[in-house]
């Protein structure tokens, strides 16, 4: 990532001009007709407002510069040699300067940064500062993991200094936002400077942010899972007293939250009813199984090799549905209309306790935890329909809306090579050891 980040950070325009891209501590030289020039950035950014540039160079060169206003700067300011510049300066543009830059010169861009608390819709709110992300550092204790895996090809790095490591917390971390009129602050902290240190290190962060909160009931699945985002509006508090705690950069952090629950929003509004009906060219061999229980999986297209196991859990039951294990072996029965592959799993008497959750798993990759519904259809992560309703409506767009598309270019894809979470490579992966998907089968770059 950095050589790639600094690669970027000074650029050439299409007339041979300057453009600071990304901002950092940083020196680049051009060559120019009269000689060379060198632009050296001053900066503590991403943590300061303040970026300093001074132009050395030989006598007579000079060189346009243009500087990058970021989207979320809508007060940058711009000065030359003490001077203020009067040039617009608009949030998420590039702009040159009216004149080139020479020997001598100092130019001084200023990006006020303030905090934005961001707020997503059914999830939380979580707080920029100017470019930064910011995260609450979970108190966190790390061990050596050094068991093998035979289901993620042994987990056990060539290089004995690239150790593989479990974090897990050990203090709190079930925080909900709540304002209650309290303002969010911005500290320095005193921070001694050791040179080697990288600037994202928890122990030397040198901006934090002060955000009330107030503990919720909200714990690790199993006690050890991460749990899901606590239902909004509907947050059970744990006490009334509002506190604060301290945010860090995100870059600064291993295990965090960065999202918080709100304790102050309003519940969503009820969501419409799925529609579970089977369409119409729901594939023949899903069908109800007399006197069991029985349950559909349509194998995604690129990224899961067979076969196909199910797991279930009854009310009372204790089955880790968090696992890529175990589970019963399933059926391949048919396939869609675009050649997917549907499997089956047919489970005890209807007499026995109905399950609640499902999942199905390869024994390395595995679904979402979805409710159990007898007969019911599913992939990654949604239950589709049922397979003993009537048939008559059609719109299941995980069966019907890519057709027109994989009709026509199957033979391409065929061929073709998928990351794990099904993003299309534009080759053949080299770097040793990567995983990736050909053919439906995981491969590994030897």
């Amino acid at each position: 990532m950095l050589p790639n980040f600094m690669g970027r950070m000074w650029l050439t325009d299409g007339d041979g001009g300057s453009v600071a891209a990304i901002y950092g501590p940083s020196r680049v030289t051009y060559q120019t007709d009269k000689g060379d020039v060198t632009i050296t950035c001053e900066t503590d950014y991403p943590f300061s407002e303040t970026l300093t540039f001074t132009v050395n160079g030989a006598e007579d060169a000079s060189i346009p510069l243009t500087l990058r206003i970021p989207t979320w700067c809508d007060e940058a300011t711009l000065n030359i040699n003490g001077v203020a510049v009067n040039q617009a300066l608009l949030a998420g543009s590039f702009v040159r300067l009216s004149d080139p830059v020479k020997q001598g010169d100092i130019v001084t861009l200023t990006l006020p940064m303030t905090v934005e608390k961001k707020e997503l819709p059914g999830q939380g709110v979580c707080f920029q500062r100017g470019p930064l992300l910011f995260s609450y550092a979970i108190p966190q204790q790390m061990t050596e993991d050094t068991e093998e895996y035979p289901n993620m090809h042994g987990k056990k790095p060539e290089n004995p200094d690239f150790k593989c490591w479990n974090i897990t917390p050990t203090g709190h971390f079930n925080y909900a936002y709540a304002s209650d009129g309290m303002p969010i602050e911005v500290f320095y902290p005193d921070v001694e400077e050791i040179g080697g240190t990288i600037p994202f290190d928890l122990n030397y962060a040198n901006v934090k942010l002060r955000v009330p909160v107030k503990q919720i009931a909200w714990d690790l699945v199993d006690g050890r899972y991460t749990p899901a985002m606590p239902e909004q509006g509907h947050l059970e508090l744990l006490s009334n007293e509002t506190q604060y705690i301290e945010l860090v950069p995100y870059g600064c952090t291993e295990l965090r939250l960065t999202i918080f629950p709100d304790a102050n929003a309003e519940a969503l509004p009820t969501p419409a009813e799925p529609d579970y009906t089977r369409p119409a060219d729901a594939p023949d061999s899903v069908t109800m199984i007399d006197g069991r229980y029985c349950a559909y999986f349509e194998l995604p297209r690129f990224c899961w090799d067979t076969p196909i196991y199910c797991k279930v859990r009854t009310a009372n039951g204790t089955t880790d549905l968090q696992s890529n294990e175990g589970g019963d072996l399933c059926e391949l029965v048919g396939t869609t209309a675009i050649g997917r592959e549907v499997w089956r799993w047919t489970g005890p008497a209807i007499s026995e306790p109905q399950p609640v959750e499902i999942i199905f798993t390869n024994h390395d990759l595995l679904t979402d935890i979805m409710p159990f519904d007898n007969g019911g259809y599913y992939n990654y992560a949604s239950h589709l329909y049922n397979a003993s309703q009537t048939t008559g409506i059609v719109e299941v767009e995980a069966i019907n809306g890519q057709s027109s598309m994989f009709n026509g270019q199957w033979s391409m894809f065929n061929d073709a090579r998928f990351m794990i979470d099904g993003r299309r490579l534009a080759g053949k992966p080299t770097q040793k050891g990567g995983v990736y998907i050909h053919k439906g089968k995981k491969q590994v770059v030897d």
